[in-house]
């Protein structure tokens, strides 16, 4: 069991959540150079391209939209044992991923995939931070986002050498023992909880439907087009939710997001 008892040196600490932040977000790239392989593998035609780029963009909103609360999730249940929990949904995504048998099946399982890959950067830059002392905290938070930009970055080279070494569900397979690694490595860490502290699931609930709302509305071709009013719909309904959200979290005795962010400048814009 993961306790206090027994933890890794810092430098393994550091080794660990910036491997997980690396492999997590490798799967965010590593299937465009894999998607010519993938479709004709999977018999989708070059007239469902647009439908294909369901692929990517399903684990890019999984991702952002889990982000936020599993990493408040965290903080309540503890670090290691979450971001365990995390490593099993991302390895039953991605498992579910290699095994996929149609388009509708990979999205989905994409998913579910990011929902698990999504913990990894939030978690490891708290495990990181709680590591090293306050002085060494910019360091620790550079390793994770270091690795998880890595990560990003060849994604799509590991995953064109993949396919020409093997084939594409071998990209997913791989996943399974790094993953393993990680998990195991994990026991060795600390898991203090913060029972005290409430998870704040009516602001987590809305943050994560105004993310994903927000980036469908994002994400529609139609945006650039003026084809179609949806995507300025999605957007709308979206900025509605997060007013909604202030709303909330004025009132909430725990929030997930501070109201003062909402009068920050900088978190606005971003």
């Amino acid at each position: 069991m993961t306790g206090a008892s027994r933890t890794l040196p810092p430098p393994l600490i550091l080794a660990v959540v910036g491997l997980g932040a690396f492999v997590t977000t490798l799967d965010q790239t590593v299937v465009v150079t894999a998607l010519p392989s993938l479709m004709l593998d999977l018999k989708i035609s070059l007239t469902q391209l647009d439908h294909a780029s369901w692929i990517i963009n399903a684990y890019l909103l999984g991702y952002t939209a889990a982000m936020p609360v599993i990493g408040r999730l965290a903080d309540v249940y503890g670090y290691a044992k979450v971001y365990q929990v995390a490593l099993v949904v991302f390895v039953i995504g991605t498992s579910l991923v290699a095994v996929s048998q149609s388009l509708e099946w990979m999205v989905a399982a994409r998913v579910i995939q990011a929902v698990g890959g999504g913990a990894t950067v939030p978690i490891g830059l708290a495990i990181a931070g709680s590591a090293l002392p306050r002085k060494q905290w910019g360091l620790a938070l550079g390793i994770v986002a270091g690795a998880a930009e890595a990560g990003s970055m060849l994604g799509p080279a590991y995953g064109g050498a993949i396919v020409e070494l093997a084939n594409w569900r071998w990209i997913f397979w791989l996943n399974v023992p790094q993953s393993a690694v990680l998990f195991l490595a994990l026991f060795w860490l600390p898991n203090q909880t913060n029972r005290q502290h409430r998870m704040d699931y009516l602001g987590g609930s809305l943050l994560v439907v105004a993310l994903l709302l927000v980036s469908l509305g994002l994400s529609r071709s139609s945006l650039f087009t003026l084809s179609s009013p949806l995507p300025f719909v999605m957007g709308a309904a979206g900025l509605a939710l997060m007013g909604v959200l202030l709303a909330v979290e004025r009132r909430t005795g725990e929030p997930l997001l501070a109201p003062e962010l909402f009068r920050a400048t900088a978190f606005l814009a971003a």
